[in-house]
């Protein structure tokens, strides 16, 4: 159908039935290598969730107790903001380049069948890529963020207050 820029000169020919059963492979392992990717990072982001969630309630419970040291729980409240950064950083520089590189090479494919195949070009054209898919993951990790920051700053006023 097409030449392809990763293979100068060679030009898959979907008409042939060889090379349309390995195309339709190889794309079928790339959609699962994504899907695999996919399924990875939304494991690690409720998981991370989950955690912060567990720590959040071990430290609201301390507050309950009949004497709080508000300035500690505030310190305790900044170094959980310090982890929930590194876990932002580990999803954005790791997991979604995986998840990014496996959709790019299935596009990429995609291609070469002038719009016979477009499953991931769809879903791409749904769903926004790039900036759409930094924001919702930034808003996912901010909004956390910006409540430990709020928290752990009242904390750290009371605190000092006495």
């Amino acid at each position: 159908m097409g030449d392809t820029s990763d293979y100068p000169g060679f030009v898959w020919r979907l008409d042939d039935a060889d090379q349309r059963k390995l195309f339709l492979e190889q794309w079928d392992k790339c959609e699962k290598i994504a899907m695999h990717f996919n399924e990875l990072i939304i494991r690690f982001r409720t998981q991370a969730m989950g955690g912060l969630a567990v720590i959040g309630s071990v430290l609201g419970l301390a507050r309950g107790a009949d004497k709080v040291d508000y300035r500690m729980l505030g310190i305790a409240l900044l170094a959980l903001l310090i982890l929930w950064i590194g876990i932002f950083l580990v999803d954005h520089i790791y997991y979604s380049r995986l998840l990014m590189g496996a959709v790019d090479e299935l596009k990429r494919l995609e291609a070469i069948t002038a719009g016979a195949v477009r499953l991931s070009t769809r879903i791409e054209e749904r769903c926004g890529e790039g900036d759409a898919a930094t924001n919702g993951r930034l808003v996912f990790y901010a909004l956390p963020a910006l409540a430990l920051i709020i928290i752990a700053v009242l904390c750290l006023l009371k605190g000092s207050s006495g």
